[in-house]
């Protein structure tokens, strides 16, 4: 006899025999009824009902496997708990997990098929582990079991159970799998169990990551005047007559060993040079050759060919609208630093891939990252680790995002032309360190390139946020390895 709901209630038994009634009997039924529920594993459970609020849909609950601090350890460890209503103490429950099909669209990116069976953990595999798939009720009609999740976002897990291992024309555990057990390419989300399926399955259980952003930045904008390569201004000595053009008033102002960082042509194409005793101007252009470097300067006047031995001051445009000289056509204030790190848009992205992206904790917020002018390709991993605090691990992710001023020379955006050139435009970093490039050291966010491009582009932001930059794209760190999420099931975007 089977129930269509739990409880108890009184039938009538008659024996029949050739259509005569042989004899009659009253007799009680109790149908029992199962329910599965996920909960902590520890001295005192508390039932998993944190809501799956992925954005393509609330479905089942979710739960965060990964240490809540450095060092701390996986909290990978759940209980499943079958309830029996009305209790029945000794009853045998028979248990079996399953991986069903993501919820998400098929075209996401964290599940691009349309089957189950694909949970993966850090070697690839999953190692998701009921504790038992037999146990026995106690005395309060209740038996509880351990239950290992996986550890990658995105990960499901359900739990079935049954009082009947075997049932004619009724599905059976050994019946259900993967991709029958909804949500499935087969049953539609919404529908929770398997029709005919005698005991219950649990919530879909939906694993979740956490990302810690630790944020720092450089300190003050260094603008020291000097004749050394410090600052983002350079100091010294017109080295020769300057040539005047009377046609367009533009004259050519010679001097000596720019700054390595100055040192590109063009690198002053929108800057200023203050020259004691002949005034304030706009650099149009910077010429390299193979001995004095010459500054082009536009609204020269006659008299500028007698600046030879004139002390000059050389800022570079990335001065910006500093008083009391305005550069030509500046319509973004100039960059100061230090500056904490935007990290709103990354909890938005992330949470597409099952990653909770928390606010980042102010209290590790450091500006005392070296001020440098122009970060070389060799020298960012180290200035991208440094004030770093927390080193990411298998359970515990972990990035560093540093505001920086700018990359390397060939890709700040000085000059204008750079934007075309082959190698782009550089507006931030995330380096490698280690063996084969398998930690990651962080990123660093180049503001000044931003903020040279938004002011070229008219006052448009045409990079987005994060600084305005959408190409800054910050590692997962997974396993002690530190290596990035990078399989088919998983988010390829989220590098």
């Amino acid at each position: 006899m089977e129930g269509v709901a739990s409880g108890s209630t009184t039938v009538a038994l008659r024996l029949l025999g050739d259509d005569v009634g042989l004899c009659r009997d009253t007799v009680r039924v109790t149908v029992i009824g199962l329910e599965v529920q996920w909960e902590t594993f520890d001295a005192n459970p508390v039932v998993i009902a944190t809501a799956n609020n992925h954005p393509s849909a609330i479905l089942g609950v979710k739960y965060f496997p990964g240490s809540t601090a450095p060092g701390g350890g996986w909290n990978d460890l759940l209980g499943v708990r079958i309830t029996t209503t009305p209790p029945v103490e000794d009853i045998p429950i028979y248990l079996k997990a399953f991986d069903p099909d993501d919820p998400s669209a098929n075209n996401d990116v964290v599940d691009n098929n349309l089957t189950g069976g694909d949970n993966r953990d850090d070697n690839h595999l999953d190692t998701a582990e009921l504790g038992v798939t037999q146990i026995t009720t106690g005395g309060t009609g209740q038996a509880l079991t351990s239950f290992r999740v996986a550890h990658q976002p995105g990960d499901n897990h359900r739990v079935a159970a049954t009082i009947k291992p075997t049932t004619q024309g009724a599905p059976t555990l050994d019946m259900l799998n993967d991709n029958n057990v909804p949500p499935s390419n087969t049953n539609p989300p919404t529908q929770d169990q398997v029709e005919l399926f005698i005991g219950d399955i649990s919530d879909l259980l939906t694993v979740w990551r956490k990302l810690h952003v630790e944020v720092d930045s450089m300190g003050a904008v260094d603008w020291t005047a000097t004749a050394t390569d410090t600052g983002n201004a350079q100091a010294g000595t017109v080295q020769a007559a300057p040539t005047f053009n009377a046609q367009n008033s533009h004259a050519f102002i010679d001097i000596a060993n720019l700054h390595d960082d100055f040192h590109e042509d063009d690198q002053h194409q929108v800057g200023r040079i203050d020259i004691t005793g002949f005034g304030s101007f706009t650099t149009v252009a910077t010429q390299i050759s193979f001995g004095d470097d010459v500054i082009e300067i536009i609204n020269a006047p006659p008299t500028i060919v007698n600046a030879n031995g004139a002390s000059y001051t050389l800022w570079d445009d990335d001065a910006g609208s500093v008083p009391p000289f305005v550069m030509v056509a500046f319509d973004a204030p100039p960059v100061t630093l230090p500056k904490v790190p935007d990290t709103t848009l990354m909890a938005q992205v992330y949470k597409t891939a099952y990653v909770d992206v928390p606010p980042p904790n102010m209290q590790f917020f450091q500006g005392t990252t070296v001020f440098d002018r122009n970060v070389a390709d060799g020298e960012s991993a180290n200035k991208a680790k440094e004030n770093l605090d927390f080193t990411s691990a298998a359970d515990y992710w972990a990035v560093h995002i540093t505001s920086a001023f700018q990359g390397w020379v060939d890709k700040d955006n000085d000059p204008d032309s750079e934007q075309a050139a082959p190698q782009g435009l550089q507006y931030g970093v995330t380096k490698p360190t280690g063996l084969l490039g398998g930690r990651r050291a962080g990123s660093l966010v180049y503001l000044e390139t931003i903020r040279d491009d938004k002011r070229k582009s008219g006052g448009h932001d045409r990079t987005g946020t994060l600084h305005g930059n959408p190409r800054v794209w910050v590692p997962i760190p997974v396993g002690a390895r530190g290596r990035a999420v990078s399989r088919s099931k998983r988010h390829e975007s989220v590098r």
